[in-house]
């Protein structure tokens, strides 16, 4: 197609944002060319200028949605990894939500034809590349465990978080958000065995950590009880039954 002008792009990007809720609305299958053109509110042969078929009209959707969701993965520049998980988590199913309806739109439209089927293998790829090199930074830190490997932990993590998001935010699944984002992030903590980050010169919990106590947070004296003698410590009764 020749370049267009910048009145046929934004009659070509009119079309495209039209076609979002009418695909979403209606599925693949029950979408007609005429449809898009009467919710873009244009001539009917005037879709045909830009598009062939209703599968290059969706593709088009799909390139848009494909860049939200990319910008959804990207996990935030946070220092403490509990959080960072956390906040993609969150990124993750806001995003899936705006796109829920468009996703399984993509997903009825892959059965037929192997298109739309590399844009979902893209998104799931991507996803899956860079939770891996954010493992294996994890792991450099000495935060993740090392016997972890990456690629299939991130595969696993990202499945579960991705098959959750489809039968919660597609399907109509009853949850409370705070608590599946809760849970999620435990789950990823608990899979990767994340520890606190610990000095690389000793090995001792930083001091924003739980942990050994440091100069600056002594420890904490003995209990008057555990500072008595032994005997004066001793109940007066027979010692209870085991």
């Amino acid at each position: 197609m020749p370049a267009l002008t910048a009145r046929g792009q934004a009659t070509r990007d009119r079309l495209v944002a039209a076609a979002r809720d009418v695909f979403a609305e209606r599925g693949f299958a029950g979408t007609r060319m005429s449809d898009l053109a009467d919710a873009a509110g244009v001539a009917h042969g005037t879709v045909y200028t830009y598009f062939d078929t209703k599968e290059e009209v969706l593709l088009a959707v799909l390139a848009a949605v494909r860049q939200d969701l990319h910008a959804a993965m990207t996990m935030p520049t946070v220092h403490d990894p509990v959080a960072r998980i956390e906040g993609a988590n969150r990124a993750y199913l806001d995003g899936y939500r705006s796109h829920a309806q468009l996703l399984r739109v993509a997903q009825e439209a892959a059965a037929g034809d192997g298109r739309f089927a590399d844009v979902l293998r893209e998104l799931r790829d991507t996803h899956v590349r860079r939770v891996a090199a954010a493992i294996r930074k994890l792991q450099a830190e000495g935060i993740a465990a090392p016997d972890v490997d990456a690629h299939t932990a991130a595969a696993a993590l990202c499945g579960m978080v991705e098959g959750f998001a489809a039968h919660w935010l597609g399907r109509g699944e009853a949850h409370d958000e705070a608590l599946a984002n809760r849970t999620l992030t435990q789950l990823w903590v608990r899979g990767l065995g994340l520890r606190p980050r610990t000095s690389r010169a000793t090995g001792a919990p930083r001091a924003d950590q739980p942990g050994r106590p440091t100069a600056a947070q002594p420890a904490a004296p003995r209990s008057t009880a555990a500072a008595q003698p032994a005997a004066a410590r001793r109940p007066a009764g027979p010692p209870p039954a085991p």
